[in-house]
């Protein structure tokens, strides 16, 4: 029998739910749980979304249902991400809760929608974690620096604890250089830039994609295979098309 192997939990980490608990962190909308299929010792798999840009088009502080025009591809990426057996987590900045343009009575509600419109189409989001702080544009409380704010790891740290994954093995996907470093500070398996253009593009991140269907065949390779790092760009011509 192969030994089990344990999601490590460090210091940083600790800390992180301290600060949490004692509620000096900005908190994830929903404690709802599903449990998805994972070995035995063997945390979860997660795909990270960041949420505009990604999720939904990015036209600027978007936090009214009638302004949400989701991505093409993004059902079909996270379907396929639950056939490969990751639970689907949403980690995203809300500056403009910092910014008074919107509450965040706004965001949840936009965020229940959004919830219920991906289970109509088959797809259950585990958690979503926000960050409605901004160190120099926030007003009044909202004005601080925070450990959750991309491109700190803050918030992806808090899912690994809260929900028992294994960042080796899980994907974030993001459409600004924050968020690769984010993912890459919190020690993920792999992370995928969506751009606009991806030749070119000078990134940290393993992959950068032009599409969510370009992002989606990456994710399945790397789910079949189950072993990061395995993959070539040379085997992934949309890397440079």
């Amino acid at each position: 029998m192969a030994p089990e192997r344990a999601v490590k939990i460090t210091a940083l980490e600790i800390s992180i739910v301290v600060i949490l608990i004692n509620g000096e962190n900005c908190k994830h909308v929903d404690d709802s749980e599903k449990l998805g299929h994972f070995e035995d010792g063997v945390g979860r798999k997660a795909l990270f979304l960041d949420r505009d840009g990604v999720i939904n088009e990015d036209f600027g502080h978007v936090h009214r249902i009638q302004d949400v025009k989701f991505l093409q591809g993004i059902f079909d990426l996270c379907r396929l991400a639950i056939r490969r057996d990751y639970s689907i987590i949403v980690v995203t900045n809300q500056g403009g809760i910092a910014r008074n343009l919107y509450s965040e009575d706004a965001f949840h509600k936009l965020t229940s929608w959004m919830r219920r419109v991906f289970a109509d189409h088959g797809v259950f989001i585990l958690d979503v974690y926000y960050c409605p702080y901004h160190p120099e544009f926030g007003v009044g409380s909202y004005k601080r620096d925070s450990a959750d704010r991309k491109p700190r790891p803050g918030m992806l740290l808090r899912a690994k604890v809260e929900h028992c994954i294994d960042m080796s093995r899980s994907v974030l996907i993001g459409d600004k250089e924050t968020d690769i470093e984010a993912g890459a500070a919190a020690g993920l398996g792999n992370t995928i830039l969506l751009s606009g253009e991806a030749a070119g593009v000078c990134s940290k991140a393993n992959y950068v994609v032009s599409s969510l269907p370009d992002a989606a065949t990456i994710l399945d390779r790397l789910g079949s295979k189950q072993a990061f790092g395995s993959l070539s760009q040379a085997d992934l011509k949309m890397h440079t098309s």
